[in-house]
């Protein structure tokens, strides 16, 4: 059936050309609620969390775009930790492509509004790496880097009745001038 396709293409005995494909495909599904519910439902998430150690840019680029879509609800986002996700996204801001490190920023900024994970993106080593996109040439890398760089710091710059203070916006405005 459909599910046993989608989860088996780690194990897809296609060529390497057709991967990027059939991973821009489960990209295109998770971008809708409903593609990312069902995704979520027949157990997606942890099928596809190991294809970002895949050797492929390509491959990684558009399985950090669906794991993007599917991060936006916390079920999803704990599966995504579950898996291992984080810590992969994490190792993915390093790389030598800048369209998967865009990614990987872009990836994280979801998980980085979640306690747990926010904690575990600090382990790994995340604000170095998201320095770097911040600052370098790549003006969507950094929109991605600002986003998840403010809600990784966001639970200690807002104050105790959850209100934003003063340390926040100002952080707001500085990483807006950065990019």
């Amino acid at each position: 059936g459909r599910g046993r396709s989608t989860g088996g293409l780690h194990r897809c005995p296609c060529t390497s050309s057709c991967r990027p494909s059939a991973a821009g495909a489960l990209q295109s599904i998770s971008v809708h609620k409903n593609g990312s519910a069902h995704g979520r439902i027949r157990g997606l998430v942890p099928k596809i969390v190991p294809l970002l150690s895949s050797a492929s840019f390509g491959v990684q680029t558009r399985v950090v775009g669906a794991l993007r879509s599917l991060s936006s609800d916390p079920e999803s986002m704990r599966i995504i930790q579950c898996a291992g996700g984080i810590r992969l996204l994490t190792e993915l801001l390093r790389v030598p492509s800048a369209a998967v490190c865009r990614s990987a920023a872009g990836s994280l900024q979801n998980p980085s509004r979640e306690e747990a994970s926010r904690v575990l993106i600090g382990q790994c080593g995340a604000v170095l790496p998201w320095g770097g996109l911040l600052f370098g040439a790549d003006v969507q890398g950094a929109v991605c880097a600002a986003g998840a760089l403010v809600n990784a710091l966001g639970a200690e710059l807002a104050g105790s009745d959850g209100c934003v203070v003063t340390e926040r916006s100002a952080l707001q405005k500085l990483l807006a001038m950065a990019v």
